[in-house]
């Protein structure tokens, strides 16, 4: 899994969200950290962005099939969810429409 610079977060302290990013960067369980979800890109192409609870990815047919990119992570599914909402607002504010991947730069 790989993360983008420029991470959207939202409802995760600065420490927490260190603890995390390492955990997601070994691919390793999250443990006493309870649940996070992630925001990624789509895993196969086909929508705008998904929504994941961060141990899902974890299960190996994830990890030997998609190379999953991370670009925000919440503390709750709501929160997520308007991550979601955000990153495509910005990106039409900005003039990029549907370009998810052109407006985040990758």
């Amino acid at each position: 899994m790989r993360i983008i610079d420029n991470l959207y977060t939202t409802g995760i302290k600065e420490k927490k969200l260190k603890k995390i990013k390492n955990k997601i960067h070994s691919n390793s369980k999250l443990g006493k950290l309870k649940r996070a979800y992630v925001v990624t890109l789509p895993l196969c192409k086909d929508g705008l962005l998904e929504v994941y609870v961060y141990d899902q990815l974890l299960q190996p047919y994830y990890i030997s099939n998609f190379d999953v990119c991370v670009i925000g992570i919440a503390d709750t599914k709501e929160s997520a969810m308007g991550l979601v909402t955000d990153i495509i607002q910005q990106s039409y504010d900005a003039g990029y429409g549907l370009d998810i991947c052109g407006f985040l730069g990758v």
